[in-house]
């Protein structure tokens, strides 16, 4: 595994949640005894603990192979706290946050409407009231270093496949139109413009081996460019989204701060951003962009990860000298260590060429076990035993 990555220079990329405590939560919930079938089991089911397991496994394995690691759609705080954690230590991971995490909350999953609380139904969920502590954690660089829209945006009738069952229900939430205004909103007292930069952009193109043709401003870098009106207010509407979907998470918010002028690769793509604004996306205009292998951002902290500082301690002859009576043996040939296969768990540990009737006896192995009774006497009482392991019993018990 860690010669494929190596070989390769990819990032992976991981949504963490444990299916094993999925599965045994969703089992639980959709028993005949509890029968939870609504969007609010899928909350239940895939709880903090089961985003927490998954995320320390994954920062363990990934350190273990040196692989580069981008956990997706962090949603609460204590997950934040691992990555803060293992990047302290060095571990190349990078955590991204969605808006979703960051202006709701899972209240609306019990919302008497089925379509309200099925629209939220994301993975990981939308967690308890963590906004808060979620964009303080990405304004302080504590574990979040960039938003993803996570834009997966399902109409009510698709949702609706998981009518009476909440694991039926597809996952994705909208994101994309609000994600800016959402992190200024969200930010706005504790983030500096330079960070917010950074995590909507910047961080991103770094990443992703992008930079500095993407997400940076000079020349010979593409002429992507945001004019933001940090004064300006959003409001949502389903009515007035440019998504096709009828539903929106965000619906009925207004958040402070909005993009004024859109430009892409030197051509306006939209101007006046608040509701009503003029579109100019043209067809045909967007393209997809080629991701290099061993991205410099990322792939530099894994070469400084290789640099092995450990020496072995020098210690002279008389220091390995334990007592006056112990010589010191000859030193052992260096050989590469190679490491034991597993033991059989079917291969007994006894050696049965040691017992002292072995090669000396010439009764046959039978007079060395027990006599095993025929089907006819298989109820009889007791057992009798010619020749025990470890020979007869010469004298008392002691």
């Amino acid at each position: 595994m860690q010669y494929l990555f190596s070989c390769l220079g990819c990032l992976a990329q991981v949504v963490t949640e444990s299916p094993e405590i999925i599965k045994r939560n969703t089992q639980k919930l959709m028993s005949q005894s509890v029968s939870i079938r609504g969007p609010e089991g899928y909350v239940l089911a895939h709880s903090e603990e089961a985003e927490e397991e998954a995320t320390l496994r994954a920062c363990t394995l990934a350190h273990q192979i040196n692989c580069p690691l981008y956990l997706a759609h962090i949603s609460c705080p204590a997950t934040t706290a691992i990555i803060a954690s293992r990047q302290k230590k060095g571990h190349v991971v990078f955590g991204e946050v969605t808006p979703a995490a960051l202006a709701c909350n899972d209240v609306s999953y019990w919302d008497k409407d089925w379509k309200t609380a099925a629209s939220l139904v994301a993975s990981p969920p939308i967690r308890k009231e963590h906004c808060t502590e979620m964009a303080d954690a990405l304004a302080k660089d504590l574990g979040l270093d960039l938003v993803g829209s996570n834009h997966a945006a399902f109409n009510s009738q698709q949702k609706a496949l998981g009518l009476q069952d909440f694991t039926q229900i597809p996952v994705g939430t909208n994101g994309v139109e609000e994600r800016l205004s959402v992190v200024w909103n969200q930010g706005i007292e504790s983030m500096s413009a330079q960070r917010f930069v950074a995590v909507t952009s910047t961080n991103a193109a770094k990443i992703f081996g992008l930079y500095p043709d993407k997400g940076h401003i000079e020349v010979g870098s593409q002429a992507d460019i945001v004019i933001w009106d940090p004064e300006a207010f959003k409001s949502v509407r389903i009515e007035e989204q440019c998504s096709k979907s009828d539903l929106n998470i965000f619906h009925g918010l207004t958040f402070k701060g909005r993009p004024d002028v859109v430009i892409l690769r030197g051509k306006v793509v939209l101007e006046d951003g608040d509701i009503g604004g003029e579109v100019r996306a043209v067809q045909g205009h967007g393209r997809a962009l080629p991701l290099s292998p061993y991205p410099t951002h990322v792939y530099q902290k894994i070469k400084e990860r290789q640099i092995f500082n450990f020496v072995p301690v020098e210690r002279k002859e008389e220091d390995l000298v334990i007592s006056a009576d112990c010589e010191v043996p000859p030193p052992l040939p260096t050989k590469s260590y190679q490491p034991e296969k597993a033991a059989s768990l079917h291969i007994s540990n006894i050696d049965l060429k040691s017992h002292p009737n072995n090669g000396n006896d010439q009764e046959s192995a039978a007079d060395h076990s027990a006599v095993i009774l025929s089907r006819s006497n298989r109820h009889r009482s007791s057992i009798r035993i010619k020749n025990p392991p470890g020979g007869r019993a010469t004298g008392s018990f002691w």
